[in-house]
């Protein structure tokens, strides 16, 4: 309907002159790119609700938008970006994790906003409204179900690999690092938390190392640096970061891993 008025004023404002046409700049204009199926792709790490909702509402009919729970594509119909006094009190939440509220069905996104999803379509399903797909998929309510945008790591994790590498390698010193441009184009969120991934790790080293070594099937000193640094990286948000879900610091240390070459880093 607003659309329908904004039309009907504009055209009325061109009828009595009251609207005066303007020229298009043609050095300012750009061509738009050929819209891809990645496009509907939703990161949650690294946009906010209502990044993902104006992408949504642009990518109609096609891509649309989509996620996955669980390995399964998720498609998101209908979705809102959401406030309110109970979402703001969940504090910091990981991008991506499922919050289900008096039958409704939210998504923690970038920069500590929400996305409610209001109807979606589990692969090889119909489509159903937050209620009764949360009634016929459990697995959505537990406390640590997680979207993700297929095998994707957070960028304050990824900063964070990076950073311990390098330093590992003796490359260049933490501080420095951490003040970087890489970890100031970070948001404030990411930022603080590779900061926290960061020191931690390199705080607690020897006694993450113990831990682990009781754990591993071969000595630490044997281990690729790649594969240290991300058991690292998990085992101290496992022992230090409580409002870190489990999952994510598990499966995000084994992606991170296997994206620096390691296919089998699960079996460690």
């Amino acid at each position: 309907m607003r659309v329908r008025h904004w039309l009907l004023e504009t055209l009325k404002g061109l009828a009595d002159g009251t609207v005066k046409p303007e020229p298009q700049n043609h050095e300012g204009a750009t061509f738009a790119p050929l819209l891809d199926r990645e496009d509907g792709r939703m990161d949650f790490a690294a946009r906010t609700s209502h990044e993902l909702y104006n992408r949504w509402r642009g990518f109609q009919p096609w891509p649309g938008a989509f996620t996955t729970l669980d390995g399964k594509k998720l498609i998101v119909h209908c979705m809102s970006a959401a406030e309110g006094p109970s979402l703001s009190a969940l504090g910091l939440i990981e991008p991506g994790l499922i919050h289900v509220e008096n039958h409704r069905l939210f998504a923690a996104c970038a920069g500590e906003s929400w996305l409610e999803l209001i109807e979606v379509q589990l692969e090889g399903k119909k489509r159903l409204a937050a209620a009764e797909f949360l009634r016929g998929t459990p697995r959505a309510q537990k406390r640590a179900a997680r979207l993700t945008a297929m095998q994707t790591i957070s960028h304050a994790r990824k900063a964070a690999f990076q950073i311990l590498m390098a330093v590992e390698r003796g490359q260049a010193h933490s501080d420095d690092l951490l003040r970087g441009k890489a970890v100031d184009a970070l948001s404030a969120p990411d930022r603080n938390l590779a900061t926290a991934l960061v020191l931690g790790v390199l705080r607690w080293q020897i006694r993450l190392d113990h831990q682990l070594q009781a754990l591993l099937k071969r000595p630490n000193a044997k281990l690729d640096p790649e594969i240290l640094i991300a058991l690292r990286l998990g085992a101290f948000q496992l022992l230090h970061l409580d409002r870190i879900p489990a999952r994510a610091a598990i499966d995000e240390s084994v992606e991170l891993a296997k994206q620096a070459g390691h296919r089998f880093a699960s079996e460690w």
